[in-house]
């Protein structure tokens, strides 16, 4: 697992309202595609933010377990975006959920409470932290995997594509060869076996064969 590359600054407190704009982001509407955004190759920075209610968010916290940010301005305007995601947190509860406002035309708190939110809503009035993922335009959504990468973005919210985010952000994508102790992908990997119900992934045909001869011998090593 990869160390997250930068500590963020932790951001104010109070969210602009009413004539707050989206900094560098842009000022799109929250009913179009706006977010025209990459994903970044590395992991994305070390965030830490306060949310609406006053605590702070650490992503470095969630080492180990994926996570879903979502950029939105908070107003009446978006109540479709957020409920969108409301509806996907419900069908993966275990999954977690941080909405990042960096402005809008109602308090992040209000706007929270007015919709019974059940994930926080955390602050950044001038979009850094979104910037440093690839994202330009709000509103979007990033899907950071457990290793700390970045699997996924999408600048367009609905439930569907919130649920397709967050499971390729739970898909494990990198395995270690048993035999060998490479670390390869499903994309790399020269081969596969299967044992016990479980998919081993090779680097090459020759430790597949190797372990396909004593898988119990192999496993036992890499429990010692």
């Amino acid at each position: 697992m990869k160390v997250f590359m930068a500590i963020a600054t932790v951001l104010a407190l109070a969210v602009s309202v009413a004539s707050a704009q989206c900094g560098g982001c842009g000022t799109a509407k929250a009913s179009e595609p706006s977010c025209h955004s990459s994903a970044s190759k590395a992991g994305p920075a070390d965030l830490a933010l306060v949310s609406a209610d006053g605590d702070t968010f650490q992503l470095s916290e969630q080492k180990g377990n994926p996570v879903a940010l979502v950029c939105i301005k908070t107003g009446s305007e978006t109540e479709d975006i957020a409920m969108a995601v409301q509806a996907a947190h419900e069908a993966e509860p275990g999954f977690a959920v941080w909405a990042i406002s960096c402005g809008g035309t109602e308090p992040a708190a209000d706007f929270a409470k007015r919709l019974k939110l059940d994930y926080p809503i955390l602050l950044d009035q001038g979009c850094g932290m979104m910037k440093s993922l690839g994202v330009e335009k709000c509103p979007a959504a990033v899907f950071v995997s457990s290793d700390g990468k970045v699997a996924r973005v999408e600048d367009e919210i609905t439930e569907e594509t919130m649920k397709e985010g967050m499971q390729a952000a739970s898909e494990q994508n990198e395995f270690v060869d048993p035999v060998c102790k490479m670390t390869v992908t499903k994309e790399s990997a020269a081969a596969t076996y299967e044992h016990d119900g479980k998919t081993y992934y090779f680097c090459s045909v020759g430790c597949k064969e190797r372990f396909a001869k004593d898988p119990a011998g192999f496993l036992a090593g890499a429990e010692e």
